[in-house]
C-alpha cells in the first residue's frame, strides 16, 4: 500500500448522539503536488431540520480541528447554489476562478 497517496474521508456531525450532518473531503499531501496542503470540500450537508440554528459553523470549526493535524492548511470547494455561497462566504471563504466544470471555486486560508 502506497502511504503517498491523498487521503479521501467521509465524516459525520452528531450533537448529543443524533446525527446533524455530514462532509466529504480529501486532503491533498503529496508534497510534490500542486494542491499540496488543500482540504477540497466535496459535499457538506446539515440535515434541515438543524439549519438556521448556526450548527453549520459550529460543523465546520470541527471540520478544521480535525483536518489541520491531518495536514489541511487551507479549504477550497465549488458551489453554485445562492444560498450555499451566501453560507461559505459568511465563514469567510472568498471567491477564487473555475473549476474545469465552470463551478465558481471558494478558498479560505
Amino acid at each position: 500500500m502506497n502511504n503517498d497517496k491523498d487521503r479521501h474521508y467521509i465524516a459525520y456531525f452528531f450533537e448529543n448522539d443524533i446525527e446533524i450532518g455530514a462532509v466529504q473531503f480529501t486532503i491533498y499531501t503529496n508534497e510534490d503536488g500542486k494542491y499540496f496542503g488543500e482540504c477540497f470540500i466535496l459535499d457538506f450537508w446539515i440535515y434541515p431540520e438543524f439549519r438556521n440554528k448556526s450548527k453549520g459553523l459550529e460543523c465546520f470549526k470541527k471540520l478544521e480541528k480535525y483536518t489541520k493535524p491531518l495536514g489541511a492548511n487551507h479549504y477550497v470547494l465549488n458551489s453554485m447554489k445562492e444560498n450555499s455561497i451566501r453560507f461559505w462566504k459568511n465563514l469567510g471563504f472568498v471567491e477564487n476562478g473555475v473549476d474545469e466544470w465552470g463551478m465558481k471555486l471558494y478558498r479560505l486560508y
